[in-house]
């Protein structure tokens, strides 16, 4: 299969974004952090073998620095993903952190990164 860059890139540079931007001191100087359970489908995968395994439909990542902690939210998806949190958290989806919601559910919307924070 041939990737689609009109997808590909933009989610690429979503993700250098978070990096470089909010998330580059979390990531980088940060320790990783069991992340906190969220609540989303899962997506089927099948190996070569013909054997298959599920997946969260979002990945997560738990990182804390300077006694802050956040968890990214990755939906690697073509399609919008709902997720839920057992706890409200605050949640954004913008790698500068600007206009955070505070939120129990929400819908990812397709090859995304979102952070929040408890």
């Amino acid at each position: 299969k041939r990737l689609d860059k009109g997808i590909v890139y933009p989610f690429l540079k979503e993700l250098t974004n978070w990096r470089t931007g909010a998330g580059k001191d979390f990531l980088h100087k940060g320790k990783m952090l069991k992340p906190q359970h969220v609540i989303c489908g899962k997506n089927r995968f099948v190996r070569y073998d013909g054997s298959e395994f599920w997946v969260d439909q979002v990945l997560t990542a738990a990182y804390r620095f300077k006694g802050k902690r956040v968890q990214f939210l990755v939906n690697y998806n073509i399609a919008p993903v709902s997720v839920s949190f057992e706890k409200e958290v605050l949640l954004y989806t913008d790698a500068r952190l600007q206009n955070g919601e505070r939120l129990a559910s929400t819908t990812l919307a397709p090859l995304s990164v979102a952070l929040f924070k408890r």
